[in-house]
């Protein structure tokens, strides 16, 4: 976890302020979508992989259909998609769920 003050304007005093208090940043606002992903992943940088991070990829997602745990998919990675047999594609209005554990930014 990580807070990260922000404030209006370019005021250097204040900045200077919040740098001395021990902020490591601090956000202009308005901020563009740019700006907080490379703040995040300056105060978080991505974690090196290691062996015993767990599993990724296709057996690390569990699929349900209307609550239901289904297995009878497979994931598509050049399109980042989960792909049902034309046997076994849910009926139109179905909650589809896929749960994985994201990556980092």
């Amino acid at each position: 976890v990580a807070i990260v003050p922000a404030g209006i304007g370019s005021d250097a005093t204040l900045i200077l302020q919040t740098v001395r208090a021990g902020a490591r940043e601090f956000l202009p606002i308005p901020a563009s979508v740019a700006e907080v992903v490379a703040m995040i992943r300056r105060v978080h940088p991505r974690p090196e992989k290691s062996a015993v991070e767990g599993p990724r990829g296709p057996q690390a997602i569990a699929v349900t259909v209307d609550g239901a745990s289904v297995t009878n998919w497979t994931y598509d990675p050049a399109a980042n998609r989960i792909v049902f047999p034309a046997s076994a594609v849910p009926p139109p209005g179905s909650h589809i769920t896929a749960r994985y554990e994201p990556g980092c930014l």
